[in-house]
């Protein structure tokens, strides 16, 4: 069994083995470093979300009129989608990326999605009849 120890000292440092760190460097590899773009995941409805805008409330609404509100499409990790749901290997078309139904006592209806642009969608929805109702937004078949 041979042993070898390299050992170094200078001036300043005392002699004493040459840590391996020392003995070797790493260097890139022939076109690294390399930019790489990361998009956001598919769609995931927990993270999707409500987009507020300034002087519309979206829990109030006039019989008869229509009324819109505006959804945000995230990823499992909260990224803001960029594209549509096709472009970024969701399951659905953007015409189905959202589902919203209007409910109440004694009718129902759907709202029309549409989307905009970087993930974003516009909801819009007219109830003739005057009352309470629960708005059901859904994506991936889930509320």
């Amino acid at each position: 069994d041979a042993q070898v120890q390299l050992q170094w000292s200078s001036p300043s440092i005392r002699k004493q083995l040459i840590p391996p760190s020392q003995l070797f460097y790493s260097s890139h590899i022939v076109g690294s470093p390399f930019l790489t773009t990361i998009s956001p995941g598919a769609a995931d409805y927990p993270h999707s979300d409500f987009i507020d805008m300034p002087g519309e409330n979206r829990s109030q609404a006039i019989a008869g009129e229509e009324t819109s509100f505006y959804l945000q499409a995230k990823d499992s990790t909260g990224n803001n989608k960029a594209t549509n749901g096709d472009a970024q290997g969701d399951l659905q078309s953007p015409q189905e990326q959202f589902t919203v139904d209007i409910i109440g006592e004694h009718t129902s209806s759907s709202g029309v999605v549409t989307y905009l642009e970087s993930g974003q969608y516009r909801v819009d929805y007219t109830v003739i009849k005057a009352g309470s109702y629960q708005v059901h937004v859904k994506t991936g078949g889930t509320e």
